[in-house]
């Protein structure tokens, strides 16, 4: 068996990339309160299920997702 060289170590982190950010931002959207929801005025259960259908049935359209909701709406919440 060898070791992996270069080429695949790149390919095994942005397949990680592409599954770790948007888990972590469906997790985030998940433990996000109501109320914190309903005072940004967003719509949990919407983005829930963008961010699970883009990231599982839609590949690295699930990256992008994730990267909008991490980037304009969970800093419209108010700190925990």
């Amino acid at each position: 068996m060898s070791a992996l060289g270069p080429i695949e170590l790149v390919i095994i982190l942005v397949l990680l990339l592409l599954l770790v950010l948007p888990i972590w931002a469906i997790v985030d959207a998940l433990l996000r309160p109501d109320s914190q929801w309903a005072a940004a005025d967003q719509n949990k259960v919407a983005w829930v299920v963008a961010l699970a259908v883009a990231t599982f049935l839609l590949g690295p359209v699930g990256l992008v997702v994730a990267i909008v909701y991490l980037v304009s709406v969970r800093p419209k919440f108010r700190p925990r």
